[in-house]
C-alpha cells in the first residue's frame, strides 16, 4: 500500500463477503469517480466464492485500488480494519454489493469543504435485484444541525439514518474520538451512526442520491430469526455502555430509539419469521431489551411520532399485530 506523505482526499472502505454476482458493479462505480484522488480499500472478509480473484483484478489494474484479505469477523471488523490503513481526509464506507454515483465524491468534497462540517448525509435508494426501486431517501428539507441536537435527532432517525453508507466522514472525527463498529455481526451501523452523531458539532444534508443499496433474496439484513433478535438486545447494551446518557432528557430520546428499534423488527418479523411460536420468543427478547417497559410510558412515546407511536401500540398487542400484517399481506403490502 501506498505510504506517501501526501494523503488521498477519500478513501473509500469496501468489506467483501462472498457477493462475486454483485462486486464487479460496485467496484466499477468506484473506479469510475470523477474526482480520482481517492483510495480503495478492499478488505476480503474470508470470501469462500470467486470474490477474491475479482478484488484482485481491480487491485492489479488501478493502482489506487489497495487489497487486504482476513479471516471472517464481520462486516464490522473488516470496515474497521479499513479505517485502520486508511490516510484520506474524508471516509466513505460502500458495501461490496451495492454501488455510487461517478459524482460522490467530486461533490460532497466541495460540500464538506466548505461547510466545514464532522460529516455529511446524502440522499440513497433501495433497489431490487430486477431493477427496480423500493424506496429512496433523498429530499431532507433541513438545515444543519449543530452539538448536541445531532445525537438527538440521530436518535430519532431525524434525518439521520441508521446507516453507514449514505454520510461521508471526517477522518479526523472518527479517530480522535476513537469511533469503530462495535465487535457484533449486526445492526453494527446503528452504534456507529449515532457515535459518530454524539462526537460531531456539525452535520450537514445533501438533497441527491448518490448511493444505491441492493436489497437481494438471502442477504443478512433480510433474514429474520431470534438471532437478530438477540443480536440487537446486545447492541442495546452496547449502546448504554457507550453513549453518554447522564441528562433526563437525552435519556428519554435514549428510551425512545429503543421502543423504535423494536417496532421496526417485531413487524419485519411477522413477514419474516416462520411460526407463531419462534415469533413468540422474538417477541419475549424484544421484552427482555425493554420493548414492553418503555413502550407503555407516555414520557417516552411522547417523542416519537403519531405513526410510530401506533406501530408501537401494535406491537404491544401481537394478536392484533399478527391479524394486521397477514391482512397487509394478502394485499401485497410488505415492509421494505
Amino acid at each position: 500500500m501506498n505510504t506517501g506523505t501526501v494523503a488521498p482526499i477519500f478513501s473509500i472502505i469496501v468489506p467483501v463477503y462472498n457477493v462475486e454476482r454483485y462486486l464487479e458493479k460496485c467496484l466499477t462505480s468506484i473506479a469510475n469517480q470523477t474526482l480520482k484522488d481517492i483510495e480503495v480499500i478492499i478488505i476480503n472478509d474470508g470470501s469462500t466464492d470467486n470474490s477474491l480473484e475479482i478484488c484482485e483484478l481491480f487491485s492489479k489494474k488501478y493502482k489506487n485500488f489497495y487489497l487486504f484479505t482476513k479471516s471472517n469477523e464481520g462486516q464490522g471488523v473488516a470496515r474497521n480494519f479499513g479505517l485502520d490503513k486508511s490516510r484520506g481526509q474524508y471516509i466513505i464506507f460502500v458495501d461490496s454489493d451495492d454501488w455510487i454515483d461517478e459524482n460522490l465524491c467530486k461533490d460532497t468534497e466541495a460540500l464538506m469543504r466548505a461547510s466545514l462540517a464532522d460529516f455529511g448525509n446524502f440522499g440513497l435508494d433501495f433497489i431490487g435485484e430486477e431493477g427496480n426501486v423500493i424506496k429512496k431517501f433523498t429530499y431532507f428539507n433541513k438545515a444543519p444541525y449543530y452539538d448536541k441536537e445531532i445525537f438527538h435527532k440521530a436518535l430519532l432517525d431525524d434525518g439521520i439514518l441508521s446507516v453507514s453508507g449514505n454520510k461521508v466522514y471526517k477522518r479526523s472525527l472518527l479517530r480522535e474520538n476513537g469511533i469503530y463498529f462495535p465487535p457484533i455481526r449486526a445492526n453494527e451501523d446503528i452504534y456507529f451512526s449515532r457515535a459518530v452523531a454524539q462526537s460531531s458539532r456539525h452535520c450537514i444534508f445533501i438533497d441527491k442520491i448518490y448511493y444505491h443499496a441492493l436489497v437481494r433474496t438471502g442477504s443478512t439484513s433480510r433474514k429474520m430469526s431470534t438471532g437478530i433478535y438477540y443480536a440487537t438486545k446486545s447492541l442495546i447494551d452496547y449502546e448504554e455502555n457507550h453513549f453518554d446518557l447522564v441528562d433526563s432528557y437525552t435519556r428519554q430520546l435514549f428510551n425512545a430509539h429503543i421502543v423504535k428499534l423494536w417496532t421496526y423488527l417485531l413487524i419485519q418479523g411477522c413477514f419474516r419469521v416462520d411460526g407463531e411460536d419462534e415469533f413468540s420468543k422474538c417477541l419475549d427478547i424484544a421484552n427482555e431489551g425493554y420493548f414492553g417497559k418503555y413502550s407503555a410510558s407516555k414520557k417516552v412515546t411522547k417523542h416519537l411520532n403519531l405513526k410510530n407511536r401506533f406501530l408501537a401500540f401494535l406491537c404491544r398487542h401481537p394478536k392484533i399485530l399478527r391479524f394486521s400484517t397477514g391482512l397487509a399481506a394478502k394485499f401485497k403490502i410488505f415492509p421494505y
